[in-house]
């Protein structure tokens, strides 16, 4: 056997090959090199195997190494994903050893003593690109170099023969980060070629989009090249046209000063000894703005603060190269962005930058920055102004002058949305508050209200650098609130720390992952291995921690529960998701960036072994436990099962995980049961108690669910006597929550209908139904809306349905979900067309409240157009039911009277300025928030006789005998 021939004499093999031959039984074996195979003459003689690293390999391998002790990975698959096929650096991940080291190094040494210089060159700059995230242009290489075709083509085929450089498309690259890093090294330890050099010849061949990855990898890795790269790139950047390079070296430089800052915050959270699952979290908390949540750990709070004292937030090796450039070349390279998005990334990688900007406001006045901030749509100029104020206020407020200033924008604004009837900055406690309110004219044209209301707020803010906060508020024709009750909707008070662009929150996260990579070193293999061990522990206690729970019993060895409290407590406390932050430095400014995301192993683990352990001995705690346990640990399990990396140890996701849910779910139910539930602990203790151990919890568990179905088919029941004491007649339906929530208990929904002889009768046992149907969260768990429904002749009123939580609210959506279990609900139409043209009307009206503040243009126009068209076609509605009648003939004539109002409202709208006469649709939302009025009085017996008329004709002629409509 021999190893590595072609090593030494060239012809060695081939000698021994035709010594050996002729001798009958003799087998000889070698390993060879790609690039050596030319050299031996007998190759033609001999069989050859090439060997790959694929999985089976790769098994027997870290078999192999497991067992020699050099390697304590659980398994393979992680380091076989990462190798991309390359055995030594398969080996190198599972070991960590020198082989691959020595391997190249050997490889290089052998080229420098050959004087192969021009594969020296090569590898050199190859290495260090491929290292640091980039490959090359092989023609601009070969320039820079100064190699003929041909020599060139004989050191590439030399270096991929060895499986050193890979050449794809006229690029050159390495094949894997490691080798490409250890080559460097090796490359480098004979100099020349010289690292600055060999780093600065790199940079010059690199387009704009590399230099981001590049500079992050080198000034990450090498801290003492900080003036060679900066210098270089001050170079590039002279000769570059256009931003991108710019702001991907800005970019660059942020990245590789967050990645030091990173270090320090490490050592200040070992310091304050927060564990490792707490440290995502807490440097969270320390890289945003805000004050701190109260009851935080002593270590977290003291760790935060320290975190933030240090003033991270800066970026010291951005900072020098505005210095190198000047300010004056920052502005101009500003003036020259033509589109938006390109300033906004721009001014993000400048954010708290330090810059004079005293000759800004001429220079971008007449630019192609300038045209583009004064074209800007509002939420895109918003967006830009955002973006500057992190730079500074003054940018901003520079900026914002330039298109107009304050009066300007908010004219602007109250243009933009067609609703806006004030807007203004007011004074409020010391600071500048940006004021809005908008005119809510219909739910048909502003449907999504709210929304726009929150989007109009956060424009607002954006287009007002000056302003903290705003004060924006939809209000009702009239100038009345939203308010039903004691709620108020359609406001927004939104605060600027609290309102963070998406290139804000991109950067935050980007430092968050930064810094909890480098604050805790973790691997999915290791990860996963230990979970899959672990498990089974938490199973076991919590299996014995529900036993003793249930049973009301002492634990048979104390010492024991607690040993394993404490030790699955020390695995959750040190558990953390594995970071890769590697996609970090090629992301474009601005894109957004994933969250590290929760932990849900660790939630699970510390959920049951601190959290359920600490509070389960106290009965004050049952109801919410039983929410906790039943939602937040159960849906843990499943969590873990479905997003843990399983196949990385080659096993699929461990079955104590569905028993694990399986508990929790016994659990919550005799939680739920003890919290809002009829049995008192002794019967469940006892049921608990009457078999075996193993199964007290099941036992305890499944008379809680007996019980709650108990309760839920009586209820119907209990219902119907109680409505009947009260003089009423009702049917109930029942149905199962599909998904219920874990405080509903039982997790049933009511509907209740009211045999009725007069509609009139509806609001008398809405009373009584209120009454009857009191519930409290607290004592009896959380229950959905109650449908209320009166009924007909056994028919349902789909348009005076109600639905009961707390207080009563319409009801018709809440009917729609149960028609299948409900008798078919009359046909309405009179009722349908009359409130359609009523709701026509009102927007009609609500325009001219509108109009009488504010200019309309084209979009009202196009509402009032629309509500024309409703109104007209409910009239047609009416006209093809049965006309001549007294009650058909009173709509239409009301309807007209209310038509010809409108009309007068919207001809005179100056006249409406100033009269203090409420329009239509300020009565009618006057009358809605709880103050009763004629045209609201009246709207409510419109309504009431044209039901009763889809309901019995004669019966409506009746009560319109003695309606005032």
């Amino acid at each position: 056997m021999v190893d590595g021939i072609g090593i030494g004499a060239a012809d060695a093999w081939d000698a021994l090959h035709r010594e050996l031959a002729p001798i009958p039984g003799t087998m000889l074996l070698g390993s060879v090199r790609s690039e050596d195979l030319l050299l031996l003459r007998s190759q033609a003689d001999c069989a050859q195997i090439t060997v790959s690293l694929d999985e089976e390999v790769a098994e027997q391998i870290h078999t192999a190494l497991s067992a020699s002790g050099a390697t304590m990975a659980p398994h393979w698959r992680e380091a076989y994903e990462a190798a991309d096929g390359l055995t030594l650096e398969f080996t190198h991940l599972l070991t960590r050893g020198r082989r691959l080291a020595d391997v190249l190094s050997e490889q290089v040494e052998r080229r420098v003593a050959e004087g192969r210089q021009a594969e020296i060159e090569i590898l050199a700059r190859t290495s260090i690109a491929h290292r640091w995230g980039v490959d090359l242009p092989l023609r601009a290489l070969q320039q820079q170099i100064g190699l003929e075709d041909s020599d060139l083509r004989i050191a590439l085929a030399r270096l991929a023969d060895e499986h050193l450089v890979h050449e794809r498309q006229g690029r050159l690259s390495g094949l894997h980060q490691l080798r490409s890093a250890r080559l460097a090294d090796a490359v480098h330890a004979f100099p020349p070629p010289v690292l600055d050099e060999t780093v600065s010849a790199v940079m010059q061949l690199l387009t704009d989009a590399q230099l981001q990855p590049f500079v992050v990898g080198v000034l990450s890795d090498r801290p003492d090249l900080d003036s060679v790269v900066l210098d270089q790139i001050t170079v590039e950047l002279s000769r570059r046209s256009g931003t991108e390079a710019t702001i991907g070296v800005l970019q660059a430089l942020r990245l590789a000063d967050v990645t030091r800052c990173a270090t320090d915050w490490a050592q200040i959270l070992d310091r304050h000894q927060v564990p490792p699952s707490l440290r995502p979290t807490t440097l969270q908390f320390a890289l945003m703005d805000g004050d701190l949540l109260p009851n935080l750990k002593d270590e977290v709070e003291a760790a935060i603060s320290e975190i933030r004292a240090t003033g991270s937030s800066g970026s010291p090796l951005r900072d020098a190269l505005t210095d190198l450039l000047g300010t004056t070349t920052v502005g101009l390279l500003l003036a020259q962005c033509d589109d938006p998005a390109e300033a906004q990334r721009l001014l993000a990688v400048l954010a708290g930058a330090e810059l004079d900007i005293t000759g800004w406001p001429l220079v971008l006045s007449d630019s192609s920055f300038g045209r583009v901030l004064a074209a800007a749509p509002v939420e895109s100029l918003g967006d830009i102004l955002t973006a500057a104020r992190t730079v500074s206020v003054g940018l901003a407020g520079e900026l914002l002058r330039l298109v107009g200033g304050e009066e300007h924008i908010l004219s602007v604004l109250k243009a933009h949305s067609p609703w806006v009837t004030e807007a203004s900055v007011v004074e409020k406690d010391g600071s500048r508050v940006a004021y809005a309110r908008l005119l809510h004219v219909s739910d048909q044209a502003q449907p999504d209200s709210e929304q726009e209301l929150r989007e109009f707020g956060k424009t607002l803010l954006r287009c007002l650098p000056e302003c903290d906060s705003v004060d924006v508020q939809n209000l009702l024709p009239g100038g009345f609130p939203l308010a039903i009750g004691a709620f108020t909707s359609g406001v927004s008070h939104l605060k600027r720390q609290y309102d963070k662009s998406p290139a804000q929150v991109a950067w935050i996260r980007t430092r968050s992952l930064i810094g909890a990579m480098t604050a805790n070193a973790a691997d999915w293999t290791t990860r996963t291995a230990t979970a899959y061990t672990e498990l089974p522990s938490l199973h076991r206690y919590l299996t014995e921690l529900a036993r003793i729970w249930c049973t009301g019993r002492r634990p048979k060895d104390p010492d024991d529960l607690r040993t394993m409290q404490a030790k699955l407590q020390e695995w959750a406390n040190s558990l953390v998701r594995p970071v890769d932050t590697s996609f970090l430095s090629t992301l474009p400014v601005g894109e957004v960036v994933p969250g590290g995301g929760a932990d849900h192993l660790q939630m699970l683990v510390n959920g049951i072994a601190e959290n359920l352990t600490r509070r389960i001995g106290d009965p004050q705690q049952y109801a919410a436990l039983a929410g906790y346990v039943g939602e937040n640990l159960k849906g843990l399990a499943l969590r873990v099962r479905e997003e843990e990396r399983w196949h990385l140890i080659g096993q699929a996701p461990p079955d104590v995980l569905d028993q694990l849910a399986t508990i929790l779910t016994d659990l919550h139910a005799v939680l739920a049961e003890l919290a809002w539930g009829t049995l008192g602990p002794k019967p469940l203790t006892a049921e608990a108690r009457s078999g075996p151990s193993t199964q007290a919890l099941t036992r305890a568990a499944n008379l809680a669910r007996r019980a709650a179905h108990t309760r839920a088919d009586a209820a119907p029941l209990k219902l119907q006597a109680d409505a009947a004491s009260a003089g009423l007649r009702v049917n109930v339906y029942t149905r199962p929550v599909p998904e219920p929530d874990p405080t509903e208990w039982p997790a049933t929904e009511l509907a209740v209908g009211v045999e009725l002889n007069e509609l009139t009768e509806w609001q008398t046992a809405l009373e009584k139904l209120s009454a009857l149907l009191k519930h409290d969260p607290g004592s009896q768990g959380t229950r959905r809306a109650v449908l209320l429904v009166p009924l007909i002749a056994g028919r349902p009123v789909r348009l005076m349905a109600h639905q009961l939580q707390t207080t009563l609210w319409p009801g018709i959506g809440l009917f729609d979900t149960w028609k299948a279990t409900l008798p078919e609900a009359y046909p309405t139409p009179l009722t349908d067309a009359c409130i359609d043209a009523h709701q026509a009307l009102q927007c009609l009206s609500g325009l001219a409240d509108l109009a009488s503040l504010r200019e309309i243009d084209s979009r009202h126009q196009e509402v009032a157009e629309q509500a024309v068209a409703r109104f007209r076609q409910a009239c047609r509605a009416i006209a093809e039911l049965r006309l001549g009648e007294p009650v058909t003939e009173t709509v239409v004539g009301f309807l007209d009277g209310l038509a010809l109002r409108v009309e007068a409202e919207v001809a005179e709208v100056e006249t409406l300025r100033n009269s203090g006469v409420p329009t239509l649709a300020a009565a009618i939302a006057h009358g809605a928030t709880g103050h009763p009025n004629d045209d609201y009085q009246q709207l409510h017996g419109l309504t009431t006789i044209a039901l009763q008329w889809d309901l019995d004709p004669a019966r409506a002629e009746r009560l319109l005998a003695g309606a005032d409509v």
